[in-house]
């Protein structure tokens, strides 16, 4: 990362910072979660709308392709979709270990839709787990009232 590619998250987690820390070329984009869908799919009928510009390439992992051809991405839902048929270039990576959404509304990408798969058999990452620190258990004490 850095002279090649350009890193936007939309939410910037942990991981991101992680990232961010050890590379250039890694922002954050604030979104609203419910409006990031149209920011992408916007952009094909009106260039000039404010919002996020359109992708070059999409590269997103998703689980191994069904019978009927459909790629599906159960780590990133949401506006994924949206993000995969807007770019230029829409590429799947295939995780062997990762599961197969069953939904049936906006998770999966037809085989014919996607212009490059890479087969690729490494392990999904996965965070630690992370020891609450002072603060969060204060937080916690604060919340924990509220959930029922």
């Amino acid at each position: 990362m850095g002279d090649v590619f350009t890193y936007v998250d939309y939410h910037f987690s942990p991981l991101s910072r992680i990232i961010q820390e050890k590379r250039g070329n890694v922002f954050y984009n604030p979104t609203q979660f419910g409006e990031s869908e149209g920011w992408f799919e916007s952009k094909l009928t009106d260039p000039d709308k404010i919002g996020t510009r359109l992708r070059e390439l999409a590269v997103v992992r998703v689980a191994p392709m069904d019978k009927d051809g459909y790629f599906t991405s159960v780590c990133r839902m949401g506006f994924t979709l949206a993000l995969l048929k807007t770019a230029k270039k829409c590429i799947v990576e295939i995780c062997q270990g990762m599961p197969y959404c069953y939904g049936g509304a906006r998770e999966s990408i037809h085989i014919s839709e996607v212009d490059y798969v890479i087969d690729e058999d490494s392990p999904m990452m996965e965070m630690p787990p992370a020891e609450p620190t002072e603060i969060d258990r204060q937080i916690a004490g604060h919340v924990l009232p509220y959930i029922s």
